[in-house]
């Protein structure tokens, strides 16, 4: 009889780890870097800086790392966000790991302008198709494409021995790809016996009260329309989805967009899997070289894309004489130096600092609100959860119907019984037979 095993997830959000387990050989679903200690707690940063099974940053799985006798057929990695791959440079090399186009394209990314240590990163990966199986051993495992801010996101059905295991990663139903969800409720996977149900909204801390994507463009479009001096933005450079409401709430504005050079080459790499995204000839994208992006894709990939780019890059004093037109997505320490030279030729007037991420970040991280304070710029908080709400939450459930639901990714877990039905709740290393 096949086995479930939650490494890490049974009670907290990120630092997935799941294995599946049938007649001795066993698989991977995601390999993340914890987001905090079991309930919620902080984690040490030492531990964080030396990850290790003793101090339970690495998941305790024999024949996974680079010092074991490699014994797990392979691992799935349902998205690029660092708490499901962020652990994936400690694996044994002759282990292969299997992601979709996009996730591989942003990973990749992330490791030319924020490098690993592990020279043998990306020689065991591996690139699937949604949709289309893949057999390991007795496991046959098919990709399904969700919506979710982590770009190309996977949920992953797994058959074995006559059973069905679905793993729904981290989804939602209101981003670029809704439409991939409902399409997805209305062709479900029959007598699904196991569902393992991302629950990372349940306890209502992700609603700041815009319901989608397109509401967030059209808040957007709205600060920028109507802005006398440069809007500022903190958002995530992978998020895809606010990229492009950016893109499209600063051209319908007649604004320029500023983007670093991880932001712009990472939309250019996912382009050649999605030609419908940003960037276009003649568009209004700009990119601002930061010296360590630039010496990082030089050292990675060589100069010849900084020359490739250059007819993209702005300049301080070219921002400067057109300000109020700027819209500058860019790290705080890029905004603060260029923001030094604005203010000595005149103060900002009514300048807006649109914070674009999980409100749980401003409270972590001081330099947003320092960056106000210095600048006296008005912030204003414009998001949308990149996991689902308790509506779709319950439409995936419905829809597979599964015999038994497993929380996970959630500090909320004794809820599910309000919302779901036949939940189990299983602990992190306890093996459960499915």
């Amino acid at each position: 009889m096949p086995r479930i095993i939650i490494h890490r997830g049974a009670h907290t959000i990120g630092g997935n780890c799941v294995e599946l387990q049938s007649k001795g050989y066993r698989i991977l679903m995601d390999m993340g870097m914890p987001l905090m200690k079991k309930g919620g707690g902080e984690l040490d940063e030492d531990d964080l800086k030396s990850p290790c099974v003793k101090n339970e940053i690495l998941p305790n799985i024999k024949g996974l790392y680079k010092a074991d006798n490699p014994s797990i057929l392979a691992i799935f990695i349902s998205h690029s966000h660092i708490d499901h791959c962020g652990l994936l440079n400690y694996v044994h090399p002759a282990i292969p790991v299997y992601c979709s186009p996009g996730t591989y394209s942003l990973i990749k990314t992330g490791q030319v302008f924020y490098p690993s240590p592990s020279k043998n990163f990306f020689n065991n990966f591996k690139v699937f198709e949604h949709w289309k199986p893949i057999q390991q051993g007795p496991f046959k495992i098919t990709s399904y494409l969700m919506d979710h801010s982590g770009f190309d996101a996977s949920a992953f059905l797994v058959e074995v021995d006559h059973k069905k295991v679905f793993y729904s990663g981290d989804f939602r139903g209101h981003g670029r790809k809704s439409k991939v969800l409902q399409i997805f409720f209305k062709k479900s996977i029959s007598n699904t016996d196991c569902l393992l149900l991302e629950g990372t909204t349940l306890g209502g801390k992700h609603h700041i009260g815009f319901k989608n994507e397109n509401e967030v463009e059209d808040a957007l479009f709205n600060v920028f329309s109507k802005q006398k001096d440069t809007s500022f933005i903190a958002a995530a450079g992978s998020n895809v989805d606010r990229i492009v409401s950016l893109y499209k709430a600063s051209r319908k504005s007649s604004k320029i967009l500023v983007l670093d050079l991880y932001a712009y080459y990472l939309l250019n790499q996912l382009k050649k899997i999605t030609p419908s995204l940003p960037p276009f000839d003649g568009d209004n994208i700009r990119i601002y070289y930061i010296r360590g992006h630039a010496q990082n894709l030089a050292d990675h990939l060589g100069k010849r894309l900084l020359y490739e780019f250059k007819p993209r890059k702005i300049e301080i004093n070219e921002i400067c004489e057109n300000r109020h037109n700027m819209v500058l997505k860019l790290p705080v320490s890029a905004m603060t130096k260029i923001s030094k030279v604005l203010i000595k030729e005149k103060s900002f007037l009514n300048a807006k600092f649109i914070f674009s991420m999980w409100s749980g970040y401003l409270k972590k991280d001081s330099a947003f609100q320092n960056f106000c304070d210095e600048f006296h710029a008005d912030l204003i908080q414009i998001h949308v959860s990149g996991h689902a709400y308790l509506s779709d939450l319950k439409k995936l459930a419905c829809a597979l119907n599964a015999k038994k639901v497993i929380p996970i990714h959630t500090l909320n877990r004794n809820t599910y019984s309000k919302h779901f039905k036949n939940v189990t709740r299983i602990e992190d290393g306890v093996a459960f037979k499915i």
